[in-house]
């Protein structure tokens, strides 16, 4: 197991700390030896053998946790949320030597995380619990763009869910807005979930009024309030958006129909 704050044995070298599993089991010395060197190969912390624990950074820690939890070959290992005390940059550097290790391995690796983007960074599968209880298992694919309910909807990534009605190829809206060309085996009250990257600004769709607008380089993040009083989300690619709102200003917005989901719950 390797857990949230290192519990690292602060009076043990690195070196100590990794070997610490194995000589609990009473493994020979020479196979000691030759373990302790090839997980700190493995971890890139050779250099770091005879140090202590409080020598170390937070991240250089968490991968002695890691090589010590591996050294005795383990057939499962338990993450409990591992990076969560890291900065947002040492986090991914680790993300990184934790999908490294893994090919390198192939041991099963169960990892406990809150983080979304984690999550969908680090799995080959994701078990997304809701109190307690299991609400969907799938990939990462499955769950962001085939969700099974809106709390998994909600869950991973953002989304924008529009309480709509679908009749004769329409899709009504609360505030009277029918958007054309909706072809849907259902029919009646149902929940819409689209993504915000998938909508757009465009000349005619569900009017709203931009609330904010927020500049991330490589996108612009914008909120509509809607004439229902809901607010959605849009993240509009910077050099792909023809065109560019600001706070305060109509727009409307649309969406593709095929990007559209609806939520089978």
């Amino acid at each position: 197991m390797v857990f949230q704050r290192y519990t690292l044995f602060p009076h043990l070298s690195v070196a100590e700390n990794i070997a610490f599993p194995l000589r609990v089991r009473r493994r020979p010395k020479a196979e000691i030896e030759a373990k302790v060197a090839q997980m700190l190969e493995l971890v890139h912390l050779t250099p770091m053998r005879a140090r202590k624990p409080a020598q170390l950074s937070g991240g250089q820690q968490q991968r002695v946790a890691l090589a010590r939890a591996l050294a005795y070959d383990p057939q499962i290992l338990l993450m409990d949320e591992p990076l969560s005390a890291l900065d947002k940059k040492l986090r991914e550097d680790i993300q990184g030597e934790i999908k490294r290790i893994h090919a390198e391995t192939g041991v099963t690796i169960i990892y406990v995380t809150h983080d979304q983007e984690e999550a969908l960074r680090l799995s080959d599968r994701i078990v997304l619990f809701n109190h307690g209880g299991i609400e969907q298992v799938g990939t990462g694919e499955d769950l962001y763009d085939r969700p099974r309910s809106s709390f998994a909807a909600g869950f991973i990534g953002n989304s924008n869910l529009i309480e709509i009605r679908l009749d004769a190829g329409a899709a009504h809206l609360p505030d009277g807005t029918s958007l054309r060309h909706f072809n849907h085996p259902d029919q009646g009250a149902k929940r819409l979930m689209v993504r915000p990257e998938d909508m757009h600004l465009a000349a005619e769709g569900i009017a709203g009024q931009v609330t904010e607008r927020i500049y991330l380089g490589d996108v612009i993040a914008y909120t509509v309030r809607t004439g229902w009083g809901q607010d959605l989300s849009i993240r509009a690619q910077r050099r792909a958006a023809q065109h560019q709102a600001y706070i305060g200003e109509t727009v409307k917005i649309d969406f593709n129909r095929e990007q559209a989901y609806i939520i089978p719950e």
